[in-house]
């Protein structure tokens, strides 16, 4: 005899309750925010730029003082003294001079035998002044200074195409964050419809098995189908947060701030034309990104260095004069001046070995920079072709994920309707239920992906503003732009 299943009590038939997310509740403050407002901020607040710029105000301050070292120096002295006594003492045909602090009259001394003394003093005080004024002008410093004021504009150059990459990096990478946020939200949503789908399920398993036209394993399946979808809402929640974190920390702003984005449906977002070539991507990238020119210029540099130490080889001609007054009062001084041109050169210094030692380093250091601009130009290329490659291969996945969630709602639709009439079973609408939030999932991540892509390559072709990446690139020919 079969055995007869115990009744469902009101504790078993009770719905379950959501779970309650206790996270969402620290962050009080919402900061409605779109992709506009998220670049806007980075440009003001972000810190890496900051510190970029002030990296960008420091080399030209160095540049500055370069330009000033080829002024002329001058200098200026004025001294006093006072001189207490004086004593002389002569020892036969030998004399020397002495001073002392006593003035009382008198005095002892002893020389050689056979040998007369005599000796006088003074008392008083006596002032002496002295006075000059000098300038000194290197009229040619073998090319140094030259050398290196160019190598230091060069650097400016360069940091200011630093700066310029950092702006477009950290534009690109708050939109990639802006999107990663837009997605944890998309995927919430999936999660919280799935919540209700199954709830759903428990509503009408219940009702079923309260009229005795169901069976209680179903309903024990539909609440822990239903159990499952919470836990992925926890899930969901904690990435959420993550993201949202992420892009705080990027745009400086309170990690206390609950960013709500002003759109909620993850949407295409192409940017780059898609009847542009891999190979035309890429040649427009070596002519336009800004690490490549800032690598270039400090390539420059580096060549200024070395002909700085080269220069030490050449004579340098240095310009001097000198005004000087000596007396014993201010206003009546004894004036001269003079005036010199003197050569220096340093073929000798260190025995003649620093100086070419000194070259040879600087020919390595651009033989090394050489290489690293070869690398760095590999690595433009590659980012270009691997964000192209990723966005032809997003947009497919996205066009089957969308058709894979209509299929996957239609199956839902007709589970639903033949369990709703006596013609299906649950583990069918369960399944139905299953593969249609993986496919709405699948769609969600697949569009952030071909999204990400797209700002990728466009921050791979040194284009990352505002401009293009809110509206996209114009592409003219040769000249591109924002829309």
């Amino acid at each position: 005899m079969a055995e007869t299943q115990p009744a469902p009590t009101a504790a078993t038939l009770a719905d379950i309750k959501p779970i309650e997310l206790r996270a969402s509740t620290i962050k009080t403050n919402n900061y409605p925010v779109d992709l506009s407002a998220v670049l806007k901020l980075v440009e003001d607040q972000n810190l890496l730029i900051a510190q970029s710029r002030k990296t960008t105000e420091i080399q030209q301050n160095r540049l500055r003082q370069q330009q000033v070292s080829l002024l002329p120096n001058i200098t200026a002295s004025y001294s006093e003294n006072w001189q207490i006594g004086q004593q002389r003492f002569i020892s036969g045909s030998q004399g020397g001079f002495v001073s002392g602090s006593s003035g009382s009259s008198g005095g002892s001394g002893s020389g050689s035998s056979g040998g007369s003394r005599r000796s006088s003093s003074s008392g008083g005080a006596q002032q002496f002044v002295q006075t000059q004024l000098g300038a000194s002008w290197t009229l040619y410093p073998g090319g140094r200074n030259i050398y290196q004021i160019l190598a230091a504009k060069r650097r400016k150059v360069s940091s200011d195409f630093s700066l310029k990459e950092t702006y477009q990096e950290q534009l690109a990478q708050a939109a990639q964050d802006y999107y990663k946020l837009l997605a944890a939200y998309q995927q919430k949503g999936v999660v919280i419809r799935s919540i209700v789908d199954a709830q759903e399920q428990v509503k009408l398993n219940q009702a079923k098995v309260k009229v005795g036209k169901g069976i209680p394993l179903d309903l024990s399946r539909a609440k822990t189908t239903f159990a499952q979808q919470q836990s992925n809402l926890v899930q969901a929640e904690s990435a959420l947060l993550q993201a949202e974190q992420t892009l705080l920390n990027r745009l400086n702003l309170d990690p206390t701030i609950h960013l709500v984005p002003n759109e909620m449906d993850a949407l295409k977002k192409p940017l780059v034309p898609e009847t542009l070539s891999a190979e035309t991507l890429i040649g427009h990238a070596l002519k336009t990104h800004p690490a490549i020119h800032s690598g270039e210029e400090e390539l420059k540099a580096l060549g200024y260095d070395y002909k700085t130490v080269r220069s030490d080889l050449i004579p340098s001609i240095t310009l001097q004069t000198y005004m000087r007054g000596s007396g014993t009062e201010l206003t009546d001084l004894q004036r001269s001046t003079s005036s010199g041109l003197s050569i220096n050169a340093n073929l000798l210094q260190n025995m003649g070995l620093m100086v070419p030692l000194q070259m040879q380093e600087k020919k390595k250091l651009i033989q090394q920079k050489v290489l690293a601009q070869q690398a760095l130009v590999r690595d433009v290329e590659s980012q270009v072709m691997i964000a192209f490659l990723n966005s032809e291969n997003y947009e497919s996945a996205m066009d089957a994920a969308t058709q894979a969630v209509a299929s996957a709602q239609d199956s839902y639709d007709l589970a639903v309707g033949r369990f709703q009439a006596g013609y299906g079973i649950n583990v069918d609408v369960l399944d139905a239920q299953a593969q249609l939030a993986t496919a709405r999932s699948t769609l969600a991540q697949a569009v952030l992906n071909y999204n990400q892509a797209q700002v990728q390559l466009v921050q791979a072709l040194g284009m990352a503003n505002p401009s293009a990446l809110i509206q996209g690139i114009q592409w003219q020919g040769t000249v591109t732009h924002g829309k």
